[in-house]
């Protein structure tokens, strides 16, 4: 029997070339390698689709252009950093640098002056995450601190409409007329105040960009 055996392997290395090692592991779908940069050159850049989010672009159309008085003018991705300044210097860089890399996904601003009066942000099922909670905590702080009203708005397929353009309104006469409120609010969610950080922050007078869509 195990001459049988020897003799069949002796006709199938005849038959194949001989070769008995292993058959090497293939991958059957290949991953390609990511691209990198070269030593000393800088990476390059590719143009990103749209300047929003899909869920976005849906709530800034389909919403904000809806219920938005023509006396204001929407911005969209503005940098926290130039929404808020410090009122006093720190040699903590922590209090700056929480600003830099921060922003707010639409703002309201005054149609001549430019004054920033309500900054919104759409939070989607990202925000639950511990990092993005961290981030909406800072804004939160921040724009409090700042007096500066800050609405946030549930990612969703059909906004109140009428609810959401009264609740622009309120937050926005009260800005004006009030001082010293959280000026922080979730639709149909009470807004818990946060304490003042040292040091305080200051609302930019003007916004220094130009809009890329006006209402």
């Amino acid at each position: 029997m195990l001459h049988f055996i020897k003799s069949i392997l002796a006709f199938l290395r005849r038959l194949f070339g001989g070769n008995t090692s292993p058959v090497p592991r293939v991958d059957l779908i290949p991953t390609p390698p990511t691209p990198r940069a070269k030593d000393g050159n800088p990476p390059t850049y590719f143009k990103r689709d749209s300047l929003m989010t899909y869920q976005e672009r849906h709530f800034y159309f389909d919403v904000l252009f809806r219920v938005v008085d023509s006396q204001y003018r929407i911005f969209s991705k503005v940098r926290l950093g130039d929404l808020v300044g410090l009122a006093e210097e720190s040699t903590d860089p922590r209090y700056r640098t929480e600003t830099w890399y921060k922003h707010i996904d639409f703002v309201l601003c005054d149609r001549n002056s430019l004054e920033p009066l309500l900054a919104i942000e759409l939070d989607d099922s990202s925000h639950h995450q511990y990092d993005s909670r961290e981030r909406d905590a800072v804004k939160d702080r921040v724009c409090a601190d700042a007096e500066l009203p800050l609405l946030r708005i549930k990612a969703q397929y059909d906004y109140p409409l009428d609810e959401i353009g009264n609740e622009i309104r309120v937050l926005i006469r009260e800005a004006r007329s009030i001082t010293g409120s959280t000026n922080c609010r979730r639709l149909s969610t009470e807004c818990v105040p946060h304490a003042t950080p040292i040091p305080s922050y200051r609302k930019i007078d003007r916004l220094t960009v130009l809009p890329h869509l006006s209402a």
